[in-house]
Order: structure tokens, then sequence, then C-alpha cells
């Protein structure tokens, strides 16, 4: 396994649940490092044949002969975070920049032209209103026109970053309404006014300064979630389950891995770190 598999592998555990990923990679107080310090057992920076026969029957649940594709697999994800330590750092960097690109389609949506830093003042809504109406009202279809592609776009990107934490903050619950329309028009008939709007502004101005900062836009999006993705969670969550289906118990990481362990005809393979690709960035 290169380091970009792994990274890949480390990025796609992330993906699943950021916040469990977040503790479990952090070393603070843990005894290994990484997945090295595990197999090193005697601590003199070379992994033997008896280590490496050891780390094997590790992973051997089954007590065959050697393990199984998915026995290999079943132990790289139980020491998930131990492989992906010296990672961590890269990982988040990497789901964080996701992140602020999925941001930024929304800040291009709110924001005037003139204000290029995304600051933006919350008097400054009528450039964002009429974006999608120069009249002073506008109805769904108008609204799903300008913001369908953004608001999808968005999800789908929150979905990949942090699966268990999206799932969780998009679940319908009896304090929200079914989408953001439906929660701009206050009145219910069904037209966004430009009063309404304005309110749209200022219930992202959480410190009401006047301003809109791209974190007040982040809060604002994390605190609404459930309705911002109301439209797009059943289609996400089906093809969620499908893709479940299909993917089973591996990943393409995992059996590079398994690939990787078999790779030699003299088994176990010689083993040295050099030799080991699985650790070339630890």
């Amino acid at each position: 396994m290169t380091e970009n598999q792994t990274l890949d592998f480390c990025e796609e555990q992330a993906a699943l649940d950021r916040e469990c990923f977040e503790w479990g990679t952090n070393v603070d107080g843990k005894r290994f490092d990484n997945l090295w310090m595990v197999w090193d057992t005697n601590s003199d920076n070379q992994i033997d044949r008896y280590e490496f026969r050891s780390a094997l029957d590790s992973m051997n649940i089954a007590n065959e002969t050697d393990p199984s594709n998915l026995a290999v697999s079943a132990y790289f994800y139980r020491n998930q975070y131990i492989i992906c330590r010296p990672l961590r750092n890269q990982v988040l960097y990497n789901l964080d920049k996701k992140e602020r690109q999925m941001y930024r389609g929304i800040l291009d949506f709110l924001a005037p032209s003139t204000h290029m830093k995304y600051n933006i003042p919350t008097k400054d809504y009528d450039p964002g209103f009429n974006k999608i109406d120069n009249g002073n009202t506008f109805n769904r279809t108008k609204w799903d026109s300008v913001v369908d592609d953004i608001f999808e776009s968005m999800c789908e990107t929150t979905f990949e970053t942090d699966r268990i934490g999206w799932i969780l903050k998009t679940e319908p619950n009896s304090n929200s309404k079914k989408d953001l329309f439906a929660s701009l028009d206050h009145n219910g008939n069904g037209e966004i006014e430009r009063v309404e709007y304005k309110k749209f502004y200022e219930s992202i101005d959480s410190n009401g300064d006047l301003w809109i900062y791209p974190k007040e836009v982040k809060a604002w999006m994390q605190d609404n979630m459930d309705s911002i993705c109301a439209k797009y969670r059943p289609l996400m969550i089906k093809n969620l389950n499908e893709a479940t289906k299909e993917d089973g118990y591996e990943t393409r990481a995992l059996n590079d891995v398994f690939e990787l362990l078999n790779a030699d005809d003299e088994f176990p393979p010689n083993v040295t770190k050099d030799a080991i690709m699985l650790y070339d960035s630890l």
C-alpha cells in the first residue's frame, strides 16, 4: 500500500465519523503512535519474521492456515486509528479544505460582487435577493432554480467529510420546517418577500454586529442542515444503503493491503521497514 492509498483509507475512515477519528488519532495519552510500534514488539526498529508472523496471527481470528481477506480487512478496520495517527494532520487538512470549498458556493451566493472577502453587511441583502428575482417576491420555483445546485453540492460535500455527523444533523425533527424555503417563508404564503429575505441574512448574523462572516455562515449552515438538506436526504440515504451493500466489508485500500501481504512467493516475505510500503509515512 502506497502512502496515497493509506491516505485514501484514512480519509475514508475520517469521513465516516470525524469526531471519533479526531479522538482516536490523537496520540496524547495513547500507547502507540503508529502501527509499526504495535508490530515491533521488542522496539528494535525492525520487524523480524517472528514479529511479522505474530502480526498475521493477530489478524487470523478464524484460526485458518493464513488469515482470510475478510480477517485482514477486519484487523485494519479495528486498528484504523493507529494506522492513521501519522497522517492525522494531513487527513483533517484535506477535509477542512473540502469544507472551505463547499462554503464558498453559499458565500458567493450571499455576497454582493463588491465584497470579495466574504465579509457581508446584512444591509446588502438586496443583491442576493435580486439574483433570484428583481421584483418584490419570488416563489419556490425561482428559488430552486438558483440555489438547488449550491445546496445539493453543499449537502454532498458535508456527507463526504463527516458521514455520521451529516446523518445526525439532517435527521428531521419536530421543531424544523420541511426545507429551507419553508423556513424562510414566515407567513406561509408560498412567496419569499424582501422583508423575509432580510430576516434570512439577519439570522446568519449571530453576534448582531450587522455583518456576516464566513464562520457565521458555517455555523448557520451546521445549525440548519436538516432544513437545507431535507430535499436531497432521501435519495442520498438510498444511495448510501445501496453503496454499502455493494462494498460489503472491504474497501479497495484494504484489498491492496492483503495483496501486499501476499505479494512474495516466500511467505511471510522478508520484511524490513523499507519493504513494507504501508509504513512509508510512519
